[in-house]
């Protein structure tokens, strides 16, 4: 069963519900009015006989009662027969004008009785206070029963005809409707459909503001974030295939190279000199796996750490000792935090900490240019310990700044004008993962040609 069809059913349902609501109310009110109406009626007969009755009286003038009682079955069809009765000279009560006019003057002793289901309704006929006579009608419940179903039965007519149109109409405008909101999810299950085919370019038009429109809004962002990911995946793909690659040829081309001259004289130090590049090859290679697989516990929530106290400035002295020779050979000057004062401890992993400080310093290497400047500084602030490291280097964007510590991102501009291996956009996201795992926060500073600052904070060990 199709959601259309559900929709439409449902609507459809609502629609005859409320349509079979409304005309049994109306049905029920008319009827309702009718038999108001008709017992009006009867009590008007009733007080318009009992009024003529009391001007006749006054006025002496019996034959304008009689006329009128004689007339008034044929005014109300309901009556059955009507009559005034007034005591006579004797007090004995007679009949002084009837419908029938045979039985006007008679007394009211020889009346006939009224027949079974007439409803007879009594009214005294006064002058002030003095009861002159009495009025009585006698009306006929099946004429009145018949009355009101002849007027019930065109009522029921015009119903039926309204209640058609309504259906039809209802049920119209639920097709209608059903068929409005139900395209735009046939539109969004046939542009997943299409996206689970790997055309990560669908799109769907979403206008308005209701919640479809901002559904599919959401599916366009969605769609978006996964192209993003796949071409991320394949500049990821393109990145380990090199970082893989390049030392691997380099380490084979130097074994092939120490294999073949292994047989000849050859001086000890270039033997080290070969020795010492694939040392450097596997270094970068080991800490490729190791990113990996840092990245791969990070995702896996298996990510740990072991805090200690810490001297976070001398660690950062000791990276920036270990990278001096890659800055001189850069033409970078690298500046590490100062001696003095002495600063308290942090709680923290010294290994993650001394990552983190290898993967900043190393980066600004990488995109300052040679007569540059790359300073790392570590200083109190608020309870915890500011670390930063800056360069004159190239800069980023503004609007690069909030995704530069995402897994596999890398600024494609910056990116061009890097120094050596290009990396694979996975150090600053692993930093990000360590600094927040000590409950810290790292964040970046920069324009594009004005350099870069590179900021993260460690909380204090506890008393100091």
């Amino acid at each position: 069963m199709t959601l259309k069809f559900r929709f439409g059913l449902v609507v459809g349902s609502l629609v005859l519900g409320v349509v079979a609501t409304t005309t049994g109310f109306l049905y029920w009110t008319e009827r309702s009015f009718l038999f108001r109406e008709a017992m009006e009626r009867q009590e008007i007969s009733l007080r318009s006989l009992s009024q003529v009755a009391r001007e006749s009286h006054l006025s002496q003038d019996d034959l304008m009662l009689i006329n009128y009682v004689i007339n008034l079955p044929a005014k109300n069809p309901d009556v059955l027969f009507a009559y005034v009765v007034a005591p006579d000279a004797k007090g004995a009560p007679q009949v002084v004008a009837h419908s029938i006019k045979d039985l006007s003057g008679v007394p009211l002793s020889v009346l006939p009785p009224a027949p079974a289901g007439a409803r007879v309704l009594r009214e005294s006929v006064m002058d002030g206070s003095k009861s002159l006579a009495e009025a009585v009608v006698a009306v006929s419940q099946e004429r009145v029963a018949a009355s009101i179903e002849a007027s019930l039965a065109r009522t029921r007519k015009r119903i039926a005809a309204v209640t058609a149109a309504m259906v039809v109409v209802g049920l119209a405008a639920s097709s209608v409707l059903a068929v409005s909101l139900t395209k735009p999810v046939s539109r969004l299950a046939q542009a997943a459909w299409l996206l689970g085919q790997g055309k990560l370019g669908t799109r769907i038009q979403a206008s308005g503001s209701d919640e479809i429109a901002m559904l599919s809004r959401e599916f366009n962002a969605m769609a978006a974030k996964l192209e993003k990911l796949d071409e991320m995946k394949k500049d990821f793909v393109s990145a380990v295939t090199h970082e893989l690659k390049s030392p691997l040829a380099a380490i084979d081309s130097y074994l092939e190279l120490i294999l073949h001259e292994s047989k000849t004289e050859r001086d000890m130090r270039k033997w080290l000199s070969d020795i010492a590049v694939i040392r450097t090859h596997t270094d970068r290679l080991s800490r490729f796996v190791t990113d990996l697989l840092d990245l791969a516990k990070i995702e896996k929530g298996a990510f740990f750490i072991q805090k200690s106290p810490l001297d976070v400035a001398s660690t950062a002295r000791e990276v920036v000792r270990s990278l001096s020779p890659l800055a001189e050979k850069n033409g970078v000057s690298l500046q590490a935090p100062a001696e003095a004062p002495a600063l308290p401890p942090a709680d923290a992993d010294a290994e993650r900490i001394r990552q983190v400080f290898v993967n900043l310093v190393t980066n600004a290497l990488k995109f300052t240019p040679q007569g540059g400047k790359v300073e790392v500084i570590v200083e109190p602030q608020e309870g915890r310990l500011l670390c930063r490291v800056s360069d004159t280097g190239v800069g980023i964007k503004p609007g690069d700044l909030g995704r530069i510590f995402d897994k596999f991102e890398q600024v494609k501009e910056s990116r061009s004008l890097a120094r050596g291996p290009k990396g694979t956009g996975l150090g600053l996201a692993i930093c990000k993962a360590i600094v927040e795992a000590h409950d810290g926060r790292i964040w970046a500073e920069s324009e594009l040609g004005s350099g870069s600052r590179f900021c993260f904070t460690l909380p204090l060990k506890d008393g100091a």
